[in-house]
């Protein structure tokens, strides 16, 4: 059932910057965010307020990885916390940390961002944007991949956090090379019905409403010219509900709003909810093996599962259709070189004796 759209906004978990000013939606956040990294990390300063960016992440600098750190971007009106929440309630609230950790991954590889200050369930006094948080999420993924000493880093977004990441790669596009996948979760990326007629209102609504120039600028950016809405080598996956009833943000036309032309996979998750869809136990087991078989994949064989110079047939569809890579001679490498590893030693036990 659609909502009506003054109850929508009040609900809005996702907006972005306005140039007509501050309008309703932007306003004081619960403070400075909490700082839970590494302490030998130093997060950048947030561009608009007058403190550090908040968040979690990291054991020391340099340490080994053995997946590449994957940095979660969460939406309007929360913080870090959305990640690791502070009460599960199964199966639709997960400790989306926790369960990253049990996945294999360490503390050095997950990272989570503030970028808003302290989270502030009244997106209608204290919502935020796009535009202004751009350069905060660049210097975050620099800043990460600095301490981490990793030449790639994966992306987690929701919500707002999903165009953010998207504008931040168009400003500056080197990140194009930095991010190996991304996972964008409910994004407004072809506008959001909350948005539906405040344009000139709430705060940040010029941009993510259903056919603003902002949208479409966003969308039809290419460096490489290639007619889609997924730029670069990087592997994109969407998570939505797709129903156009479920998720409030998203309600009848807007229901494809999040997919993205060009994507390895637009999943669908027909009648989960806005904040499920992220951490929620359907969507983790579909995005954590996304981030993770890749990402290992990659690291075992030291070369990257797409090809940046051979054009576009293919290299964004799932590998299993497309025949680019079949696992088993993954496999099969890494059992040859375990038989070599054994057979060099066994020749040098020999010559010793």
């Amino acid at each position: 059932m659609k909502l009506p759209g003054l109850f929508v906004m009040a609900l809005l978990v996702i907006a972005a910057p306005a140039q007509a000013g501050h309008q309703v939606g932007h306003g004081l956040t619960n403070g400075a965010p909490a700082n839970a990294f590494a302490s030998d990390f130093t997060p950048p300063q947030d561009e608009e307020r007058a403190w550090p960016l908040g968040g979690f992440g990291g054991e020391s600098a340099g340490k080994q990885l053995t997946y590449n750190p994957v940095i979660f971007i969460h939406g309007n009106g929360s913080d870090a916390t959305f990640w690791d929440v502070g009460a599960e309630v199964s199966p639709t609230t997960l400790k989306v940390r926790r369960v990253f950790r049990e996945a294999g991954y360490a503390d050095q590889e997950i990272w989570a961002v503030s970028y808003n200050g302290a989270g502030c369930s009244n997106t209608t006094t204290c919502g935020t944007a796009n535009d202004i948080n751009t350069t905060d999420i660049f210097r975050f993924i620099e800043s990460v991949r600095n301490y981490t000493l990793s030449e790639k880093v994966d992306i987690v977004a929701h919500s707002l956090g999903v165009t953010i990441v998207r504008k931040a790669i168009k400003q500056h596009p080197e990140l194009l090379q930095q991010i190996e996948d991304m996972v964008l979760i409910a994004g407004a990326n072809h506008g959001t019905t909350a948005c539906k007629g405040f344009e000139t209102i709430y705060y940040g609504c010029d941009e993510i409403a259903p056919g603003t120039p902002w949208l479409a600028d966003l969308n039809a950016w290419n460096p490489k010219g290639e007619g889609d809405e997924t730029p670069g080598p990087i592997r994109y996956m969407t998570v939505y509900d797709g129903s156009g009833t479920s998720d409030n943000f998203f309600l009848t036309d807007e229901a494809q709003s999040p997919a993205l032309s060009g994507a390895f996979d637009n999943h669908q998750l027909p009648g989960e909810l806005h904040l499920a869809l992220a951490r929620g136990q359907k969507a983790l087991d579909v995005y954590l093996p996304f981030l993770k078989s890749n990402n290992v994949l990659a690291r075992l064989l030291r070369a990257p599962l797409i090809n940046v110079d051979t054009g576009r047939a293919g290299t964004k569809k799932p590998l299993a259709s497309t025949g680019s890579f079949d696992y088993r001679w993954g496999i099969l490498l890494i059992a040859l070189a375990a038989a070599l590893a054994i057979f060099n030693d066994a020749l040098s036990r020999g010559e010793r004796t």
